[in-house]
């Protein structure tokens, strides 16, 4: 936590010094009053720092997500299934496993937990990739991240059972 701290106040202190020095290139010469072109100057230095910001937070915020997913060892085709997901983050993002019909789900606080699914088509499942996205803090530009995990054991997806109903009882002479 407190590296973060120091990059973002370094982050602030270098947006800051390029804002200022930006400002006194471009806009010293709009008046002959000095102060005619602070106010833009501070804007600008202002808005600059917080596109850089916006470009820079989501970034870091998904470089530093780490995941520890498994699967469950067997699943019947459209029963519910449960994911487990550990996940220690330094921000909210978006998760979304396609393999398993995991859509984008948000993620507020890292921890531990269970995403629910549905037991896609049958078959043998031995690797997957969840997909990873983030605009916080601004949601000025979004930022993609995607991460390959192979599980120990695949998971095996039975097809589903179908109801095959029962010929009627013949009412013979036994």
């Amino acid at each position: 936590l407190s590296l973060v701290r120091q990059s973002l106040r370094s982050l602030f202190v270098v947006v800051l010094d390029l804002g200022f020095a930006l400002r006194l290139a471009l806009l010293r010469p709009v008046g002959r009053n000095r102060l005619a072109g602070e106010l833009l100057g501070v804007l600008l230095t202002l808005v600059g720092g917080m596109l850089v910001a916006g470009l820079v937070l989501p970034w870091h915020a998904l470089r530093s997500v780490a995941i520890s997913a498994g699967l469950p060892r067997d699943g019947v085709a459209g029963r519910p299934m449960s994911v487990p997901l550990d996940i220690t983050a330094s921000g909210p993002f978006e998760i979304a496993i396609p393999a398993l019909g995991i859509g984008w789900t948000g993620v507020p606080h890292p921890g531990a937990g269970d995403l629910e699914t549905l037991a896609g088509r049958r078959g043998l499942l031995g690797e997957y990739t969840v997909e990873l996205r983030s605009a916080a803090p601004l949601g000025l530009w979004w930022w993609r991240r995607s991460i390959h995990f192979t599980p120990p054991r695949p998971l095996h997806v039975a097809p589903a059972p179908s109801v095959v109903p029962l010929p009627p009882r013949s009412s013979g002479s036994q």
